[in-house]
């Protein structure tokens, strides 16, 4: 991907980041923060390696 294109997707993404999280919280009834809890628990057993996939 070109410098331009990182640039416009970074502002893009910066433009709409409120609005998605709203979206996220408000379309999965709030389950979302249940998975971040529940994934930062699992996390935080000492496991080396993360593999972000979204």
């Amino acid at each position: 991907m070109a410098k331009a294109d990182k640039t416009q997707v970074g502002q893009l993404f910066d433009s709409i980041s409120e609005r998605y999280d709203f979206l996220n919280h408000f379309l999965s009834f709030n389950i979302d923060k249940k998975w971040r809890r529940k994934t930062i628990k699992q996390l935080s057993s000492g496991k080396d390696l993360v593999l972000d996939v979204a």
